[in-house]
């Protein structure tokens, strides 16, 4: 991990630049282990990779009609596609807008429209402000994906418990402070 860090933090700080850290990860054989259907399920790191890039591709043509460095949301549970989808946003040069899955239509509504994201990823259907498409409308193939141009934002919505939720946004160089703040904290 710390040499991961170390290569981010020599870096020029982008959310590609993390991805790619993050890629060299060689510790460990798996980036999920968990249980779907009674079965053990095992997601390793290319495969994770790969899928990104996977649904970037699917991406690109799903959103072609809306500008590079827009917002885009998506409202999803705690998954492997959960990661194929934050990662396929910023491959594809879109600042994902984070929403909480147990939103209301409404809060959901609110949120977009406070983020200005253009166009939303969903897990069910449901009656919203801005164009959407459930995730499982989305057809992964083996099409390969160049990326040339990444988001430089992540949109965040609080939860709301203590009062209305709302978005902040963290830019690509953010992250890499935090990731210096923590290097800072545990030495070699």
């Amino acid at each position: 991990m710390q040499e991961q860090i170390d290569k981010l933090l020599a870096s020029s700080h982008t959310f590609k630049d993390v991805f790619e850290a993050n890629k060299e990860h060689k510790n460990h054989k798996y980036i999920f282990i968990y249980e779907k259907d009674g079965k053990t399920v095992n997601v390793s790191y290319n495969e994770f990779f790969d899928n990104c890039f996977k649904y970037a591709a699917q991406f690109k043509k799903e959103l072609a009609n809306i500008e590079t460095g827009s917002y885009v949301a998506y409202k999803l549970t705690n998954s492997p596609v959960w990661g194929y989808v934050f990662w396929g946003l910023l491959i594809t040069g879109y600042n994902p807008v984070i929403i909480n899955p147990m939103y209301s239509t409404n809060d959901t509504n609110k949120l977009v429209k406070e983020s200005g994201a253009k166009f939303i990823f969903n897990q069910k259907e449901e009656v919203l402000d801005i164009p959407s498409k459930l995730i499982s409308e989305i057809s992964i193939t083996d099409e390969k994906f160049e990326a040339d141009v990444w988001g430089t934002k992540i949109a965040f919505c609080t939860s709301g418990t203590t009062g209305d939720s709302k978005v902040f946004v963290y830019t690509d160089e953010n992250i890499p402070s935090q990731w210096r703040a923590y290097r800072i904290r545990t030495p070699s």
